[in-house]
């Protein structure tokens, strides 16, 4: 037991372990759980109030940041609902990584908090995965997708779209951009990347493909 705990210590002494698949935070909607898709807000929340973790927390490969966080969408607002982190525990006097809520420690008072400087869209893919083929490239997408556009915390809109519909009002996103003031930033914006997207592939993507591509990770909220 002490051999094996001395490699461990020796794995975490800097607080990182080794390499692992990213945990992703969660969002719980209708009782469900889903992986939450892009940069997690809460994280701006914990910076400005200058939040530290536990001395127990173990940062790893798989939770770059320390905390794990879970939000809920309660009566069309979003939440932010559990903090975890990851310590060390044992069994079989074997150490492992296990997981802690710590909500408690930053917000004693309350089981829930408003996301109330979050307005951007949240695209949530989930069921059978599905496979496409463009340009020489494989692409993988997921069956259906719901798309939530949020405002000061708020739902302001939401989708549940099949992959075809989803695909659909990219799409449609994109022809709306075309005839904004917006598009040439965007454009300036991505050179370099369409120009990281297309290397090392003889069948290049154009820049309004790559757009159309992207787009909602590109505008704040639905058109």
């Amino acid at each position: 037991m002490r051999i094996r705990l001395l490699i461990f210590l020796i794995l975490t002494s800097f607080k990182v372990v080794s390499s692992t698949p990213q945990i992703p935070d969660i969002l719980i909607y209708n009782g469900t759980d889903y992986d939450w898709n892009g940069y997690s807000p809460a994280v701006d929340l914990f910076e400005k109030r200058k939040f530290k973790a536990p001395e127990e927390a173990i940062e790893t490969t798989a939770n770059y940041g320390i905390f794990l966080f879970t939000y809920s969408i309660l009566d069309d607002c979003l939440y932010l609902t559990d903090v975890k982190i990851l310590i060390s525990t044992e069994k079989d006097d074997i150490p492992e990584l296990g997981e802690k809520s710590v909500f408690d420690l930053y917000f004693p008072n309350t089981d829930k908090v408003l996301m109330k400087n979050y307005s951007d869209i949240q695209v949530i893919p989930y069921g059978d995965q599905i496979k496409r083929d463009i340009k020489g490239r494989t692409f993988f997408y997921k069956k259906d997708y719901f798309v939530f556009d949020f405002e000061n915390g708020i739902v302001i809109k939401t989708l549940e779209l099949s992959f075809r519909k989803y695909q659909k009002l990219k799409n449609e996103q994109f022809q709306k951009l075309k005839n904004s003031s917006d598009y040439k930033k965007l454009v300036r914006k991505n050179r370099q990347n369409l120009i990281y997207f297309n290397e090392y592939n003889d069948q290049k993507f154009s820049m309004n493909e790559y757009l159309e591509m992207n787009i909602l990770d590109e505008i704040n909220h639905l058109q």
